[in-house]
């Protein structure tokens, strides 16, 4: 039979101590302990104690487990446990998700040049850039200013590409 502290590293589950020094697996609605010999316990409850808004929470979760198979210990006003076989995957998976357990952040592999060739060739890039159709043949707007003066008038004027906006830079009237 598998102990707690097995169950979280096989399942990845964030693990740590209670109050009185017991490993226990935390979740937003309760906690994950080792009941007896083999046999983890799930004990669904309110985070703030005996908080009357998440009670249809609570009770909704109970049912769900109650469905699911899982085996009523002990049912409070605002809590409940239940017993569980941590070798029955359907049931593991199901406390993790009523409890709201989460998991522990994997680390990853090292980014090495040989696993680089390797998603290189799984994403079919390769090591000259592509030409793209279209690329850089992009035309300004059309409301754009442009620089370039107009035949015949001073360097300061302003030309709209879109025509019959003209204006001149500085001050002045219209």
């Amino acid at each position: 039979m598998e102990n707690l502290a097995q169950f979280a590293e096989r399942k990845r589950l964030r693990i740590k101590r209670d109050e009185v020094g017991e490993l226990m697996i935390p979740g937003r609605l309760g906690h994950l302990y080792e009941h007896d010999g083999g046999i983890l316990g799930l004990m669904l409850a309110s985070p703030n104690g005996d908080d009357p808004r998440l009670d249809s929470t609570l009770r909704s979760r109970m049912r769900k487990a109650l469905r699911e198979g899982l085996e009523l210990h002990q049912r409070g006003d605002y809590e409940s446990t239940f017993v569980f076989d941590p070798e029955n995957k359907q049931h593991a998976r199901l406390v993790i998700q009523l409890v709201g357990a989460r998991k522990r952040r994997a680390i990853g592999r090292p980014f090495t040049s040989e696993r680089a060739r390797m998603v290189g060739r799984e994403t079919q890039f390769s090591a000259r850039p592509r030409r793209l159709e279209g690329h850089g043949t992009a035309q300004k707007p059309a409301n754009q200013p442009s620089t370039t003066p107009r035949k015949g008038q001073e360097e300061t004027t302003l030309v709209y590409a879109g025509g019959g906006h003209e204006g001149t830079t500085g001050g002045g009237s219209r």
